[in-house]
């Protein structure tokens, strides 16, 4: 286990579709912003990741990217709920095996 203890900004995060998508938080954000993924507060308060090439103009892939990073917060709250009902239940062999699964990818988006 690593001693260092590793925190991330809490989500939700978001990445914001081409073409003018309005956020939840009331803002609008056009192409330039499709590829770049923000914390809870939004454009003006800093990015979590900015997939594009060196502020190349966003693709296919660095849209997906930043989607499937958006998504990581979520991802990991469902896998540790995932953890806890293992945990509590006697599931056999396979379970045991996706549960050791589960834990290893946990722990490693914690940093332990």
């Amino acid at each position: 286990m690593n001693n260092n203890v590793h925190t991330h900004t809490q989500g939700p995060w978001f990445q914001f579709d081409n073409g003018g998508t309005v956020s939840s938080l009331g803002h609008v954000y056009g192409e330039q912003f499709a590829d770049v993924v923000w914390g809870p507060k939004g454009p003006g308060h800093g990015s979590i990741c900015d997939c594009s090439p060196h502020g190349g103009k966003a693709t296919q892939e660095t849209i997906a990217n930043a989607k499937l990073i958006s998504a990581a917060p979520d991802m990991l709250k469902t896998l540790e709920n995932c953890m806890d009902y293992f945990k509590k239940r006697n599931l056999g062999c396979g379970a045991v095996a996706l549960l050791e699964n589960i834990t290893s990818v946990v722990s490693q988006a914690k940093g332990e």
